[in-house]
């Protein structure tokens, strides 16, 4: 009786690695979304206070007012860079997503295939047993057998 061996360890070793490693870029372009998504919130946050505190001015002048319009165009740009690039980062996160979606499947497929190849291994290795017990039992009646039949 032999221990089991699968053929395609090494390449199920390789694949366990191999999907581990796209689940983390899938989790780092997760949190690169979250913080652009929070920038995005903070910058908009920003855009509201300022609006809010240039109200409140009673003595402001006309170059408050300019240097505050300005200020908000920087701002509503920057948030339009942002919301771009968080959409850029959604589709890398659906590219990405189908990448660690194909790694788990083969690894998934391999994992499979050693499960059968180990249920096969242990159906083997219980029949070799069985013969070997059944081998064992008649062993012992056949000495007995041949004992009897010479005293005749």
């Amino acid at each position: 009786m032999s221990n089991f061996h699968f053929r395609l360890e090494r390449v199920l070793r390789w694949r366990r690695i191999e999907a581990a490693a796209e689940e983390d870029k899938l989790k780092r372009l997760i949190a690169d979304e979250a913080r652009i998504r929070e920038s995005i919130a903070d910058l908009q946050a920003q855009k509201l206070r300022l609006a809010t505190e240039v109200s409140q001015y009673s003595d402001a002048s006309g170059l408050d007012f300019n240097c505050a319009s300005d200020y908000a165009a920087r701002l509503a740009r920057e948030r339009d860079k942002a919301i771009q690039l968080q959409k850029s980062k959604q589709s890398e996160i659906l590219k990405q997503m189908e990448a660690h979606r194909a790694a788990r499947q083969k690894q998934k497929l391999l994992e499979e295939l050693r499960g059968r190849r180990f249920a096969e291994w242990q159906q083997q290795t219980t029949r070799e047993l069985d013969a070997l017990a059944d081998e064992s039992y008649l062993s012992r009646w056949a000495p007995t057998a041949s004992s009897s039949s010479g005293r005749r």
